[in-house]
């Protein structure tokens, strides 16, 4: 991706300067090219329903419930179109009163364009939390994967559907790798939480990070999206809060493959339609509890843009139906994945964002299917794909939560050995007293020293850089 051929030179303020070759920016762009042919071909773009932008229910049912608001009518009895149900929380449907009136091909076009951009802006923030400064080849670097990043399952579902998923990332990449003291950091994750309920597991991360004044202005902003949905429409938000948010079943069968959460996991594993609530419990407390050490390790790094993504993956594992479009999470994750390869003098650290893009990726397998607008059915991403073998089928539908668990228990092995590493290095040496500890898990320094090391880390540094030196998971980067 991108940044493996970033000068390693630094400019003011110890951002990275994100500078590639001339044959990098040619290979990202055939890719790109590569990307728009497929989209134009393969699932040619105009496909009755399975085109990219032929589909866009989702977007249909945001307009929908906008427009049940306008009209006074109930928002929560019933389906707004078709046989969908509008599942959002109160809040949501007064926002997309904007989007009401509009006809489906202004709606698709704004909706599109704005996913699209959304798209743009969340790489380059990704790129900005990974310290490196916001110059025009980043900007256009980011635009080049833009269209890459469509050719992923989640990406290109997304957009398919018109889902809301990569604005809502984007608001909480945003917030949450701004400055600890920046004005009311916090705010777009509560009303991100307003707008669909699974961002309010950032919550726990901001308390686990012990993050008070975010997690206080990050709650506030919440209630306040309660507030405002009482105010214009009580009686949806009543009949909301009293127990529609728990009926998980009114947005899709448990079982089916792309419910890539824990509960449809189990249900692949076991082959019920509907696992036990109490199985389901215990695998969620022993996930979550991987997934907040890792998050708190991250953290405790200072890698935020880590602990942010881990936070979203872990969210789209415990909640109760994940659609492999909720994975929107795996973009940061791929930049921080092209980080560490950029930095580490292993080449073969590539491997790893490669094969992360290749799991994820759109692939399609067509059946014949005479129900479906032009005769045929296409099968699209990993979890979707009916292999020959019939002891694979189980294995690629569990294909989200199997890269979570691989990426978590990554994270816990590199970044708890460093940290244990330190805590040891701590406890054999308890006469240095007062000790600062860099948050790259490094030496520890006595305070006298200080001055001293700094320099010489800053020489280290500089001569780490020009020859590649490792990053890795328990690296820190420049802020």
């Amino acid at each position: 991706m991108a940044v493996g051929m970033a000068d390693s030179a630094h400019s003011s303020g110890g951002l990275r300067r994100f500078r590639l070759p001339w044959w990098a920016h040619a290979g990202l762009i055939l890719a790109a090219l590569f990307v728009v042919a497929f989209h134009i071909r393969v699932i040619p773009v105009g496909a009755p329903h399975w085109g990219l932008f032929q589909n866009m229910v989702d977007v249909q049912v945001y307009a929908a419930g906008g427009s049940l608001v306008r009209e006074g009518q109930a928002l929560y009895e019933g389906n707004v179109i078709g046989n969908l149900p509008f599942t959002y929380p109160p809040f949501a449907a007064v926002l997309f009163t904007v989007l009401a009136g509009l006809n489906k091909a202004w709606l698709v076009g704004v909706w599109a364009g704005a996913t699209i951009a959304a798209l743009w802006l969340t790489i380059v923030l990704s790129w900005r939390a990974l310290g490196y400064r916001a110059g025009w080849q980043l900007l256009v670097i980011s635009a080049y994967l833009t269209v890459i990043a469509t050719w992923l399952e989640p990406v290109r579902t997304t957009i398919w559907y018109g889902q809301i998923n990569i604005f809502l990332m984007l608001l909480i990449v945003w917030d949450l790798t701004r400055p600890k003291g920046s004005v009311l950091r916090g705010w777009t994750v509560g009303i991100a939480a307003g707008i669909k309920l699974t961002p309010a597991f950032f919550f726990i991360y901001l308390l686990l990070a012990k993050q008070w004044r975010a997690f206080t202005t990050a709650v506030v902003a919440f209630l306040a999206t309660v507030a405002i949905g009482f105010a214009v429409i009580p009686r949806d938000a009543l009949t909301f809060w009293q127990g529609k948010l728990f009926e998980a079943e009114r947005v899709g069968r448990i079982d089916s493959p792309a419910n890539q959460s824990i509960t449809g996991a189990l249900a692949q594993i076991l082959g019920t339609p509907e696992p036990s609530r109490l199985g389901v419990a215990a695998v969620t407390m022993v996930v979550l509890a991987l997934g907040l050490t890792a998050m708190w390790l991250a953290h405790r790094s200072g890698q935020e843009l880590l602990a942010v993504t881990l936070t979203g993956l872990t969210a789209c594992m415990i909640s109760p139906f994940s659609w492999g479009h909720h994975w929107v999470w795996f973009i940061p994750l791929l930049a921080i994945l092209c980080h560490y390869a950029a930095t580490s003098r292993h080449r073969v650290m590539w491997a790893l964002p490669v094969a992360l893009f290749l799991a994820v990726a759109c692939w399609i397998q067509r059946f014949i299917d005479i129900t479906q607008p032009a005769g045929v059915f296409y099968a699209i991403g990993t979890f979707m794909l009916l292999p020959s073998n019939p002891a694979l089928v189980t294995t690629v539908r569990l294909a989200y939560p199997l890269i979570y668990l691989v990426i978590v228990v990554s994270v816990l092995a590199i970044l708890g050995s460093r940290a244990f590493r330190s805590r040891h290095n701590a406890k054999r040496h308890p006469q240095r007293g007062n000790l600062a500890i860099p948050a790259d898990g490094g030496n520890v320094v006595p305070p006298s020293a200080r001055s001293a090391s700094r320099t010489a880390r800053a020489i280290r540094h500089h001569r780490h850089e020009k020859s590649g030196a490792t990053a890795g998971f328990g690296a820190s980067t420049p802020s």
